[in-house]
């Protein structure tokens, strides 16, 4: 395999690891509407993607109509218990588009127990044009935040359990909307980003990563950044073999 080549993985969902320049990578995500579902049934619905045993952080897009789900777990997806296990599941754009919200479950020693915490978020996700954000979880806290720049603009953020070692991401779209999902995996470094400094990086191999951003469209990534801030790469080559 060479740089700039896609892997396309077909299980029940497909998954591209697209290589740019060995800079960063995206791991992108398709998946399918998995049915108007509970949110106890929907704990079976969920696809494991991503371990992040070794992370405090995911940087993510998706573009979707409503309900883009995540699941944070010690457990991969499938072997979770929703009486007995403990997880975290964030909800973007329930409420056909117009709230958001973080689940705790089993958190606390309260077996077969869980807790809401719910925002209003109208239109926070979009069917044609993808959505960024971040989740950070660190010192027993967990939060979700638009754009990529980790600890601006959050929108939602809760307490959970020291007995909760997250180790596992999976996701699932829900309520008749399918998902594109970008997991954006590498270091971001930020910055002001000026015409010289711009044109300094590309000559020394380095990548400027600048989504689109639909016209008059609110919720975008770039909504986050102030004074032009815009997220720089380093290098991080996924391996080629």
């Amino acid at each position: 395999m060479t740089k700039g080549d896609i892997v396309h993985i077909s299980v029940v969902f497909s998954i591209a690891i697209t290589l740019s320049a060995g800079q960063y990578d995206i791991i992108e995500i398709s998946l399918p509407n998995a049915g108007n579902v509970g949110a106890t049934s929907r704990i079976r619905k969920y696809q494991s993607v991503l371990d992040i045993s070794s992370n405090q952080y995911i940087r993510f897009a998706v573009k979707a109509r409503n309900n883009a789900h995540l699941l944070f777990s010690e457990k991969p997806a499938s072997n979770i218990s929703s009486n007995t296990d403990e997880f975290i599941e964030i909800g973007i754009g329930e409420y056909s588009n117009s709230k958001s919200k973080i689940g705790l479950w089993n958190i606390m020693e309260n077996p077969g127990e869980k807790s809401w915490t719910t925002v209003r978020t109208a239109n926070i996700l979009d069917s044609s044009n993808y959505e960024y954000f971040w989740v950070s979880w660190s010192d027993h806290e967990i939060k979700i935040g638009h754009g990529l720049l980790i600890g601006t603009d959050v929108f939602l953020q809760e307490s959970y359990s020291p007995t909760l070692v997250i180790k596992h991401l999976a996701l699932c779209n829900t309520w008749g909307s399918a998902g594109q999902w970008k997991l954006f995996i590498g270091r971001f470094i930020t910055f002001n980003l000026h015409t010289l400094v711009e044109k300094y990086m590309y000559n020394k191999g380095f990548g400027v990563f600048l989504p689109q951003r639909p016209s008059g469209h609110k919720n975008n990534m770039m909504d986050s950044y102030k004074n032009n801030m815009m997220g720089i790469v380093d290098r991080k080559k996924h391996p080629t073999t």
